[in-house]
């Protein structure tokens, strides 16, 4: 199989290879993108803003209260809330019982809403708020959706041959009737658009773990059914809250009766179940080998032994209020969650929100440590899983997109992806979604097959679909290398999810290459370990030019595994040649590019460099644990472009100097006046001057800027020539007065030509003052080619076009009364 080629974009400092993700850093709260605030009526909840106040401010007083009586503790706040109209103050996050001091210190104590008349616009009430002393920063608050893209399709919809649902339960390790429905599990190929291998290997990985109780992942969704048959085995169960006392917080956690988790939309520990919520708990450890339903992907042995779901509920039927969700990474950081599955994201493209930035910074920071900073969880820190977003288009919804997230798109039956999906440099990862179910080319079997509402089971498709086997997967890594080994952290974790993964680039178009992360997630790779040697060196190294473009190619060597390399680091020099030798600036840099092809096939790259470069390159492969191979050097030139010819953007205006010296000098910019069509093929304008009134203005060009200085009394002419590369030029005619100053001295006598050789305009001086001569030009045949009149001004000077002339040697005759002149000229 030949690499697909992927299109890589030039700078004029250099080459940026698109397809490349910039490396991945944490981002700090100077860091955060300034919000993109969306219409008042677009993506955000109606009648409230969100608050954080500086750090020195009084905390403010919560509760309701009678429109215009608020009485929060800080007067100014209190004033702009009455003009608004606010009738409540609450916080964003808890205060957190026995973790209250790690919250302060990450700053979630100074998170307020304010509630305000509903009629307002939002972007008032937010200006207001935000002029506050006391207020360091303000936002809407920003309403978000679940990203499952097809409704529920319960078990008998869905139409299974007899004969196939007995063949593959027998194949199963586990005695669940509902796997065979579980493609996106272990794919035989046996439906109608199944491909075999379409699948994340569950089964191989099953082989060494199947999960761990002391796995928590947090099910930030819908309400998880936290008695479904299929579920309840594996719910994570607040004991102190289960046998302690109604009403009170028996753990000192912050929460009330929390046993399953946390409603944060009704700010309770009642679940109500939803349909999106369970599907996707299921996926990550619905309880397997239990005679019943379906499998999740850390569900265990079917004894008592899988990952547990906490569920945090962001939305809930039963109420209207979606904006408290940041609340719940505090929840599942304090209460031992390590990993955090979201199938969600906002309403709008908005940037990140600093709300849930802070949230999101506490979970990495906290989960799996506890008050005092120990480590009590099988993980050190905590691992974010969203899925991209189910628009289709090239860009992934926050919060997945930011890079602090393990970013998850879709995948059909048969490696392909699904329309829905979206793609982007922001994706880290590919894992089954189901097929679109507007695509008539698909069946029901082909989407993802999970637990529902009151005990049932039923498919849906989506990115929501996707994510959560990502997180089943990641729930298998922390369960096999942090369980029993303290110590174990969040980059490590993450690190072993992103290099075990397959190559998806046979099945989908060259366009989503790098689009869909570092490929299919693999289950059963979570267990390679290092061979503790480079990969084989990089063989058959070639180029081809295609104009500004090089098609590079290469033999993949494979890794101490058997494996194609993960990567190709490519270092690059390059030095103009021909036109531009000595005149383009070197280049060089680096760049990593992902492999998407086989062991001993051609992976075949576009290189978009500079026109008229020779560039060197050096060539290595990284295996998926950071072994490099030895580089192999080879190099090639870019061809030459297409020349254009230059051209004025505009004309000179004319010029008016009061007097001469160098207070009344002045400059242009010659860039604002020419421009060439090849300046993005490395072309490059130099310039020139016709001055014959050197006693009226000194002119200069100087780091591309015409310089003019008045020197005498009189009115002249300056021509500015902008020339290419190529040779090809154009003219512009800059007309000079200056008011007062020496007069300047007549011109000798004869007759004078310049500039010699000559352009577009032929310069001519004699001895004869304001009057028109006739003037003739031969060429060397003895022919006439030119025949007119020209007029010399006060000082017998004048000007000839001679831009319709071929490039050769001419006579000029010029007569006046008395007076019969000729001369030579060149045109160029």
């Amino acid at each position: 199989m030949n690499g697909y080629k992927l299109l890589l974009m030039p700078l004029l400092a250099g080459i940026v290879f698109s397809c490349v993700r910039e490396p991945e850093a944490p981002l700090s709260d100077g860091q955060i993108p300034q919000e993109t605030y969306a219409p008042d009526d677009e993506g955000v909840l109606k009648g409230w803003v969100r608050i954080k106040l500086r750090d020195d401010a009084q905390a403010l007083r919560v509760g309701t209260f009678t429109r215009g009586a608020m009485e929060s503790g800080d007067p100014e706040l209190d004033r702009i809330a009455a003009s608004l109209g606010a009738t409540e103050v609450r916080r964003v996050f808890h205060e957190g019982g026995r973790f209250a001091e790690r919250r302060r210190k990450f700053g979630l104590h100074l998170w307020y809403d304010v509630k305000f008349d509903d009629t307002l616009p939002v972007s008032r009430a937010q200006a207001e708020l935000g002029s506050l002393s006391a207020v360091a920063h303000v936002q809407p608050v920003y309403t978000i959706r679940m990203f499952d893209a097809g409704n529920t399709l319960p078990e008998e919809a869905v139409y299974v041959p007899a004969q196939r649902r007995a063949e593959r339960a027998g194949a199963g390790p586990f005695d669940d009737p509902g796997l065979p429905k579980q493609w996106h599990y272990n794919n035989d190929g046996s439906g109608t658009k199944w491909v075999e291998g379409s699948d994340i290997n569950l089964f191989e990985a099953w082989e060494v773990t199947a999960g761990d109780p002391s796995v928590i992942v947090a099910v930030t969704d819908h309400g998880v059914e936290y008695d479904h048959p299929d579920l309840a085995g594996n719910m994570w169960v607040n004991e102190a809250e289960l046998n302690g006392t109604p009403g009170v917080d028996d753990d000192n956690n912050g929460y009330v009766d929390d046993i399953y988790g946390w409603n944060v939309i009704l700010d309770s520990g009642t679940i109500n179940p939803g349909t999106h919520g369970t599907h996707v708990a299921g996926t990550v450890a619905a309880v397997n080998n239990n005679g019943i339903g379906v499998c999740g992907v850390a569900g265990g042995t079917g004894n008592g032994d899988g990952a547990r779901i906490m569920s945090l509920a962001i939305f809930d039927s039963t109420s209207a209020n979606a904006g408290s969700y940041p609340d719940a990474y505090a929840y599942a950081a304090d209460n031992g969650a390590v990993i955090s599955q979201n199938s969600w994201g906002y309403t709008s493209g908005v940037a990140m929100p600093q709300d849930v930035s802070d949230a999101l910074d506490y979970f990495i920071a906290n989960a799996g440590v506890d008050e005092n900073g120990n480590q009590t969880g099988p993980m050190k820190g905590g691992l974010l899983v969203f899925a991209a977003g189910n628009e289709g288009t090239p860009s992934a919804r926050m919060p997945a997109a930011d890079p602090r997230t393990l970013c998850v798109t879709a995948m059909c039956s048969d490696y392909t992806r699904p329309n829905y999906a979206n793609y982007s440099d922001d994706v880290d990862i590919f894992a089954p979604g189901g097929a679109d179910g507007n695509d008539r080319n698909y069946s029901d079997a082909d989407r993802v097959y999970s637990t529902d509402l009151d005990g049932g089971y039923s498919y849906k498709w989506g990115t929501s679909m996707a994510c959560p086997h990502v997180s089943g997967i990641a729930a298998l890594v922390v369960a096999h290398y942090g369980v029993g080994h303290p110590g174990f952290t969040v980059e490590e974790c993450r690190e072993i999810l992103l290099r075990s993964y397959r190559s998806v680039s046979e099945y989908v178009e060259p366009k989503y290459d790098g689009k869909l992360g570092v490929g299919l997630a693999d289950a059963g790779m979570i267990f390679l370990e290092d061979a503790g040697t480079a990969p084989g060196t990089v063989s058959a190294p070639a180029a081809r030019a295609m104009g500004r473009e090089l098609e590079l190619a290469w033999t993949v060597p494979a890794d101490g595994n058997g494996l194609p390399v993960a990567e190709f680091r490519l270092t690059y020099t390059g030095r103009g040649i021909g036109k531009t030798e000595g005149k383009a600036p070197d280049t060089s840099g680096e760049v990593v590019l992902r492999n998407y092809t086989a062991v001993a096939e051609t992976a075949t790259y576009i290189w978009t460099g500079q026109y008229n470069t020779e560039y060197r390159f050096e060539v290595s492969g990284i295996d998926r644990f950071g072994h490099e191979s030895e580089k192999v050097s080879f190099s090639h030139s870019t061809g030459d472009y297409e020349n254009g010819k230059p051209r004025t953007q505009q004309d000179f205006a004319p010029v008016e100097f009061e007097n001469v010296g160098e207070a009344y000098a002045l400059s242009f910019d010659l860039s604002e006046y020419f421009t060439d069509p090849n300046f993005g093929d490395g072309d490059m304008l130099s310039y020139s001057l016709i001055n014959r009134n050197e006693d009226i203005v000194d002119a200069a060009v100087q780091e591309g800027r015409l310089v003019l200085l008045p020197v005498g009394k009189g009115t002249g002419r300056v021509t500015v020539t902008a020339t290419d590369l190529d040779g090809e030029g154009v003219q512009s005619v800059l007309t000079v007065t200056v008011l007062n100053g020496p007069e300047p001295a007549a011109p000798a006598e004869g007759l004078r030509l310049s500039p010699n050789p000559a352009g577009d305009e032929l310069g001519i001086a004699a001895g004869v003052r304001d009057a028109e001569v006739e003037v003739t030009v031969y060429d060397a045949a003895a022919r006439r080619v030119i025949a007119g009149t020209v007029a010399l001004d006060s000082r017998g000077y004048g000007t000839l076009n001679v831009s319709a002339l071929a490039p050769g040697t001419y006579t000029l005759v010029l007569e006046a009364p008395g007076l019969s002149e000729n001369g030579s000229f060149v045109k160029r």
